[in-house]
Protein backbone atom coordinates (compact mmCIF):
# COMPACT_ATOMS: atom_id res chain seq x y z
CA UNK A 1 0.00 0.00 0.00
CA UNK A 2 1.71 3.22 -1.24
CA UNK A 3 0.11 6.64 0.39
CA UNK A 4 1.11 10.01 -0.17
CA UNK A 5 0.68 12.39 2.75
CA UNK A 6 0.06 16.05 3.21
CA UNK A 7 3.46 16.62 3.12
CA UNK A 8 4.61 14.55 0.34
CA UNK A 9 6.03 11.77 1.79
CA UNK A 10 5.40 8.52 0.60
CA UNK A 11 4.43 6.11 3.47
CA UNK A 12 4.35 2.36 2.76
CA UNK A 13 7.25 1.34 0.45
CA UNK A 14 10.73 2.92 -0.61
CA UNK A 15 12.52 2.46 -3.78
CA UNK A 16 14.46 -0.71 -3.75
CA UNK A 17 18.12 -0.69 -5.36
CA UNK A 18 16.39 -2.35 -9.23
CA UNK A 19 14.31 0.40 -9.06
CA UNK A 20 11.09 -1.61 -7.63
CA UNK A 21 9.39 -0.76 -4.98
CA UNK A 22 9.73 -2.41 -1.39
CA UNK A 23 7.28 -2.82 1.41
CA UNK A 24 8.68 -1.33 4.28
CA UNK A 25 6.80 -2.90 6.81
CA UNK A 26 6.46 -0.89 9.78
CA UNK A 27 4.92 1.67 7.81
CA UNK A 28 2.65 -0.41 5.95
CA UNK A 29 1.26 -1.84 9.46
CA UNK A 30 0.89 1.81 10.46
CA UNK A 31 -1.52 2.28 7.41
CA UNK A 32 -3.27 -0.25 8.19
CA UNK A 33 -3.56 0.98 11.75
CA UNK A 34 -5.06 3.92 10.84
CA UNK A 35 -7.89 2.00 8.55
CA UNK A 36 -8.54 -0.35 11.36
CA UNK A 37 -9.13 2.03 13.85
CA UNK A 38 -10.79 4.54 11.22
CA UNK A 39 -13.26 1.58 10.87
CA UNK A 40 -13.74 1.29 14.50
CA UNK A 41 -14.86 4.78 14.48
CA UNK A 42 -12.30 6.99 15.23
CA UNK A 43 -12.08 10.21 13.66
CA UNK A 44 -8.81 11.79 11.82
CA UNK A 45 -7.60 14.31 14.98
CA UNK A 46 -8.45 11.25 17.60
CA UNK A 47 -6.33 9.07 15.76
CA UNK A 48 -3.70 11.64 15.10
CA UNK A 49 -3.13 11.98 19.34
CA UNK A 50 -3.27 8.44 19.35
CA UNK A 51 -0.41 8.27 17.11
CA UNK A 52 1.33 10.61 18.73
CA UNK A 53 0.32 9.30 22.02
CA UNK A 54 2.01 5.60 20.65
CA UNK A 55 5.08 6.72 19.96
CA UNK A 56 4.44 6.35 16.16
CA UNK A 57 6.05 8.80 13.96
CA UNK A 58 5.18 10.55 11.24
CA UNK A 59 5.70 10.10 7.80
CA UNK A 60 7.65 12.98 8.05
CA UNK A 61 10.19 11.80 11.25
CA UNK A 62 8.02 14.16 13.74
CA UNK A 63 7.07 13.08 17.19
CA UNK A 64 3.78 14.92 16.45
CA UNK A 65 0.98 13.41 14.20
CA UNK A 66 -1.11 16.23 12.19
CA UNK A 67 -4.41 15.74 11.69
CA UNK A 68 -4.44 16.67 8.06
CA UNK A 69 -1.58 13.86 7.32
CA UNK A 70 -3.81 11.22 8.36
CA UNK A 71 -6.81 13.29 6.68
CA UNK A 72 -4.90 12.62 3.68
CA UNK A 73 -4.19 8.78 3.94
CA UNK A 74 -7.56 8.13 4.73
CA UNK A 75 -8.90 9.95 1.55
CA UNK A 76 -6.70 8.04 -0.78
CA UNK A 77 -8.02 4.24 -2.33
Amino acid sequence: MLLMTASGQFLGYEKGEDGIPNVVEAEAATIRLIFRLCVEGKTSSALARYLTGVGIPSSAGKKTQQVSTVRSILNQE
